[in-house]
This record gives C-alpha cells, structure tokens and sequence, in this order.
C-alpha cells in the first residue's frame, strides 16, 4: 500500500494485519500499486511535473533482497517495519527505479503473468505503466520485470493522462482515464483499440475471470465493459473510486466520498448487475480496493486506515490502521492478475 505524505509503500501480512517492510518509494506522491504472480510489488510515483514521477520494483522474499544487495555491503539490509524506514537506494528489497523525467503524470501500473517454470516460479513478468511527459504526451510503456529495462514505449491518443490499468488474461493492458477514453493495448503488437464511457468521470478499473471490465466513476455510476460485444451495462447506484473482481464475480467497489452511502463499501452482483450491499465501517474517506487470496476484501482509506472484510459473513474482520495517508488502489495483493487468468486455480 502506497503512503503519500511520506513516499513509502507499505508492506502488510494479510493474516496476522502486521507491517513487515516500509519502503521509500523513489518518486513524489506514490499511489498506484501492483503484485506480480511472485508476490513481487511495483508502486508509480505521480510526480505532477514537479516532483520526481518514476516506477519502483520491490522484492518480497528474503532470498531474493539477500541476493539483491542493492547497496553492495555484502550484507542484508531491509525495513522491519513503519519506524524502520531505509533512506532510498539502502533497501535491498529495492531491485530498480525508473525515473521519468520531467513527466506530469505517471499513474497507473500492472503486471503481465509471464511463464510459470517447474518450480512454481513465474518467469519472464512485463510491467507496464503510462505516464505523460512535460510535452503533454501520453506515452505507454513495457518494462522488463527482472532488468528495468523498457522494451516498448510509444504514444497513444488520450484526451488527457492515464488514470489506471489492468491486464486481462492475455496480458493485454485496459488503461482508462478521467476523460472516459478506454484503451486496450495488444501485449504482443502493441496494437491500439479506444474506445468511450458512455458518460461521467472514470476512476478505478478492474477486470473479471470472464475478461468483462469494470470502470468505476466518483461522478457517475459503475459500467461492465464486454470486450466482445463492445457493450456497456450500467450498474445503477454504485458510484465509487477503487474496485476489484472476485472468483465468484461479485464486484467490489470504494464508495465515492459525497453522496448517499459516501464511503461505504459496495459490493455487486457481476452477473445481475445487483447491488449485493453496502457497508458502512466509518471509513472517512475511501479510495482503493484488493482482495487477498483467502478472499477478503481490503478497503484503504485516505487517512491511515485498512479494513479488511469478510464477503461471506458481511462483516469486518479487522483492520490496519498505522499507514500515512495512503492514496493507493490497484491490485494491491496480485489477486486481481490471478483471477483474469483462467490457468491459475483460485478458490
């Protein structure tokens, strides 16, 4: 999870609500996050042409920052925790920083799956991100997972920059902005498809086991995109800001911060378009939602507050709250990567 005051990405147990690792994120104002099938994060720093806008890759096994040694001392160095923050570049968790100059704005990150090998470990990961240089531009861009390096990185038409991504089962990227602009990117051409939400001021985007996409609005209700079709369906009373799919197709959605049920957890019917409910865990003020692989739902507020839900007894299950302000959203646990794919068992 992504803490804006103070530039760190948090790293928290799921089961035990402990944070075991706070890292300096490398850029100005981090928001959007994203976990690998390794359990491997990347977090985007905004940047907003003054700050420092960049991506960051971040290690979780401790076998792999032991053999990083990113500082070069020979010896392991990573945070324990909130008050054992590193100054950047000293973590060995920390594999690679990616600065984009000058840009305006560099939001949204997600990761491809890549090649699962014998031992369980998935090979071969792609991260794309998006970001807008001082020239206004909207570029896309694919970055080698393990080096850094960027294999690809073109323009594309957006009336104004990327806001958030997701990938579907065939790593194809689904990038959404404020301007209701949907963009599909090919993973293996790099081909571009646009299209429009029909109205209001997209926000979050998530995508379903059955490849639908989800786009959530803070000024209009929530749309499911079908790909094939080109269709959109409105799910009525259901504006909201992070989301996210679970295997059972339910959709879960931050409540926008104004308005009837402000704040509120939303949870939807992803067949029926039903509104399943919404709850109220006096939350003061939304943004991002996950789900872990046990199948709560994490809700983060703007202040230092994670809840987190259980879907099936419609009650909260517990809750962290020592984060800084986060501002975070995006598939916080690599659930989200895990569901689109039909190959990846989850239960």
């Amino acid at each position: 999870m992504a803490n804006d005051t103070d530039d760190t990405l948090s790293k928290v147990d799921t089961w035990t609500l402990t944070e075991h690792g706070r890292y300096v994120a490398g850029g100005t104002n981090p928001s959007r996050t994203s976990v690998n099938l390794n359990g491997d994060a990347a977090v985007a720093s905004r940047g907003h042409g003054w700050g420092t806008a960049g991506v960051a890759k971040f290690l979780t096994r401790q076998s792999d920052c032991e053999a990083n040694d990113v500082n070069g001392d020979g010896a392991f160095t990573t945070s324990s925790g909130r008050d054992d923050v590193l100054p950047f570049g000293e973590d060995d968790c920390l594999q690679w920083f990616i600065e984009f100059d000058g840009a305006l704005s560099n939001r949204p990150v997600a990761w491809t799956s890549g090649v699962q090998a014998s031992n369980g470990h998935w090979n071969d990961t792609k991260l794309w991100t998006s970001y807008t240089d001082a020239e206004d531009q909207h570029l896309v861009v694919l970055i080698d997972g393990d080096t850094g390096n960027l294999d690809e990185e073109f323009v594309v038409d957006m009336a104004t920059y990327a806001y958030g991504g997701a990938v579907d089962a065939d790593n194809d990227l689904w990038l959404i902005n404020r301007s209701r602009d949907l963009l599909e990117i090919d993973f293996e051409t790099m081909d571009v498809k646009k299209y429009q939400v029909p109205r209001g001021s997209p926000y979050g985007i998530a995508i379903a086991r059955d490849q639908s996409v989800w786009v959530t609005g803070d000024r209009h209700d929530t749309y499911r995109f079908d790909p094939e079709t080109e269709v959109f369906d409105l799910v009525e009373e259901a504006k909201g800001l992070g989301v996210m799919v679970d295997i059972k197709n339910r959709v879960w959605i931050a409540g926008t911060y104004s308005g009837p049920h402000s704040n509120n957890l939303i949870g939807v019917n992803g067949d029926t378009l039903e509104i399943i409910g919404k709850y109220d865990f006096d939350s003061p003020e939304t943004r991002g939602i996950s789900i872990d692989y046990e199948g709560f739902v994490w809700m983060v507020d703007r202040h230092q507050t994670a809840y987190k839900f259980n879907p099936e007894a419609e009650e909260l299950a517990g809750k962290y709250e020592r984060l800084s302000e986060p501002y975070t959203y995006s598939d916080m646990t690599g659930y989200g990567l895990g569901v689109v794919n039909p190959d990846i068992p989850i239960e």
